[in-house]
Formats: C-alpha cells, sequence, structure tokens
C-alpha cells in the first residue's frame, strides 16, 4: 500500500488533511485515516465517505508513509491507484 501512495502523492492524485479532503471538488475515491487520528476528524471523514461512496482505509503511521510530519489523513482522487491501495 506504501507504493501505491508514493505514487498518487507523485501523480498530484493526492488530497492532504481534513480540512482539504473536505473542501475538495475532485472525485475522492479512497480516504486512508492515520490510527491517532481524532474522533472528531474521523466522524466528519465517515459522515463524507458515506455521502460521496468512497471508501475508508485505516492505518498506523501515516505520516511515515507520506514522509510529511502531522498527515492524519489523507485522500486519492485517482480511480486506479485508489483500487491497488483498498485491495
Amino acid at each position: 500500500m506504501e507504493k501505491y501512495i508514493g505514487l498518487a502523492i507523485r501523480a498530484n492524485a493526492c488530497v492532504f488533511g481534513t480540512d482539504n479532503i473536505l473542501s475538495c471538488k475532485k472525485k475522492q475515491y479512497v480516504i486512508v485515516l492515520d490510527t491517532t487520528l481524532s474522533q472528531n476528524a474521523k466522524n466528519k471523514l465517515v459522515a463524507f465517505a458515506q455521502k460521496h461512496s468512497c471508501e475508508i482505509k485505516e492505518v498506523g503511521l501515516l505520516e511515515e508513509m507520506v514522509h510529511k510530519s502531522g498527515v492524519k489523513a489523507i485522500s486519492i482522487t485517482n480511480e486506479n491507484l485508489a483500487k491497488q491501495i483498498t485491495k
């Protein structure tokens, strides 16, 4: 999964952060959450995912996967990469 997230970042098919995910106008296919994300933010993203028919994937140490400190949530806007991440 880390490999496909890296590809999504390089392809500019990744949205970082809860607020950016909630305000993004692009179609999002999967939202990846860190296990340490606050419950309030998690609830907002789960409701958003249900409304927009995208999957939620929860992982540990997301900031290490994306090589950016403080990142607790990302979404993938490329359908093919999203399918590989959810496998």
